[in-house]
């Protein structure tokens, strides 16, 4: 659907409601829904849970958003969970790279007390109420089989 189409289809539909960002990112109004749950994307994690879902290195590939609204409204709303979610690895210069990070290599999007759920492929690490060494741990177990002995030695 082009622009012209989509703006046709938006216009006086009655199905559609727009609000102001300062409604659709409020924390009070997120925070009051019922089971509100986020999942978003990640560039990468590091062992303590801090995320980058902005950018590779130097080069931006997106930005932080709505992202730490919408993971705060979850965390604290009546039975709601925030999940980051990414793969374990990603290709970077055709080599394969952890997704998982002793540090970061971009901004830090998301900080590590914001971050409760991360997910792979490999399996679900729950970060709430752990301390630091057991993040690292729970990441450990969800990074790809081949950069584990890497993460922990460091």
């Amino acid at each position: 659907m082009d622009s012209h189409n989509l703006l046709s289809f938006a216009s006086n539909n009655t199905a559609l409601l727009f609000r102001s960002v300062s409604q659709t990112h409020s924390l009070g109004i997120i925070s009051a829904l019922p089971k509100f749950s986020v999942i978003n994307s990640a560039v990468e994690v590091g062992l303590s849970g801090q995320v980058n879902t902005e950018a590779i290195g130097t080069k931006y590939v997106g930005s932080v958003g709505g992202a730490v609204g919408f993971i705060r409204g979850a965390n604290v709303s009546d039975g709601g969970i925030s999940i980051i979610a990414l793969p374990s690895t990603a290709g970077v210069n055709d080599e394969k790279c952890s997704q998982i990070t002793l540090a970061l290599n971009g901004s830090t999007s998301i900080a590590r007390s914001d971050t409760y759920v991360v997910v792979t492929e490999y399996r679900v690490a729950d970060l709430r109420g752990v301390s630091i060494q057991e993040r690292r741990r729970s990441l450990l177990k969800i990074a790809h089989p081949d950069f584990r002995d890497m993460l922990e030695a460091k």
